[in-house]
């Protein structure tokens, strides 16, 4: 994908994206009327809420739980950049 094609796209769709990019496979989402949720949704929603509480400690396991030290290094600004700005508007 282009540098332009990524900034067309939505902030949500941007953060999945990149969580994909740095755990290394698609991530699987049921669809919005399933009363389940998925493993990968439960675990973006997690971090979502770890980035939203600043709570560092489980913000880190989330993230090492299921990339390496280096792909969470990358994924950190702006995955925290992309949290703020979905939060924007919603606000």
């Amino acid at each position: 994908m282009s540098p332009r094609g990524l900034c067309d796209m939505s902030a949500w769709s941007r953060l999945v994206l990149l969580c994909q990019t740095m755990v290394g496979k698609r991530l699987i989402f049921f669809p919005p009327a399933d009363p389940e949720q998925s493993f990968d949704e439960r675990w973006l929603l997690a971090v979502i809420d770890a980035v939203r509480r600043a709570d560092a400690d489980s913000y880190r396991f989330l993230l090492l739980s299921r990339m390496s030290a280096e792909r969470a290094s990358a994924l950190h600004f702006p995955l925290c950049r992309l949290v703020h700005r979905l939060d924007n508007f919603a606000g």
